[in-house]
């Protein structure tokens, strides 16, 4: 998040820097989640949702770009999934499974993964309508 607001700030942002912003992140995340789940902190249906959605996205994400000839930026729904799968993940590292707090972000951070991947394809979508109607004019 940091990085993005600096970019931001700066008015530094590159098409370069929205495809390895994002990647590095899913990196980063994939690294963890696969310890996490290879000594079973983590229940698979959470390291399979984050693995495919994550996978999913960045593979439509190629395709789109390809077809628009640009790269879309994450929205603020990918942002707040990222965000809880995160602290998620914290939870996980510290230690609190047991608690409340724990099953909430748990359960917030697994529904917010399908809802940000199923926006993820409505954008992908109305994003390539939109460039293909534009585009015959």
């Amino acid at each position: 998040m940091l990085d993005g607001y600096i970019a931001r700030k700066y008015d530094k942002i590159s098409e370069f820097g929205k495809i390895i912003d994002p990647l590095a992140d899913k990196v980063a995340i994939l690294v963890i989640i696969l310890q996490l789940y290879r000594h079973d902190y983590i229940v698979p249906l959470y390291f399979w949702t984050v693995i495919l959605r994550d996978l999913l996205i960045f593979t439509g994400g190629i395709i789109v770009s390809q077809i628009i000839k640009k790269v879309l930026p994450s929205n603020l729904l990918g942002k707040i999934t990222a965000f809880s799968i995160g602290l998620y993940l914290l939870l996980v590292i510290i230690g609190l499974e047991i608690t409340l707090l724990y099953k909430i972000v748990f359960y917030i951070s697994l529904l917010l993964c399908y809802l940000s991947l199923i926006g993820y394809a409505v954008r992908a979508y109305e994003s390539i309508k939109w460039y293909k109607r534009n585009e015959a004019v």
